[in-house]
């Protein structure tokens, strides 16, 4: 019997959706390390954008920025993401 990561990881290649599948789990991830400070909401192409309520919490986070990069990345166990977006809201 093959494992179930085997097949997912060859439905992903055949239907040409691994790109998106590798996205969202570096969204997923980063949302469980902010500690709902900011919500993920997309990556592509290194950049993570991050939605985070408008004054004192997104200049908080724009001081920490480099911080929480390094965090995500180590708790994806790889250097995925290379600049944040942070939008307010």
């Amino acid at each position: 019997m093959r494992k179930a990561s085997d097949l997912i990881g060859e439905f992903a290649a055949r239907h040409r959706i691994g790109g998106a599948m590798s996205a969202a789990r570096i969204v997923a991830v980063a949302n469980r390390q902010s500690g709902g400070a900011f919500r993920a909401v997309s990556f592509k192409n290194g950049a993570l954008k991050i939605m985070v309520a408008a004054g004192p919490p997104l200049y908080f986070l724009k001081l920490k920025e480099k911080e929480t990069m390094a965090r995500i990345n180590k708790a994806l166990g790889e250097e995925k993401i290379k600049r944040l977006i942070l939008c307010g809201y």
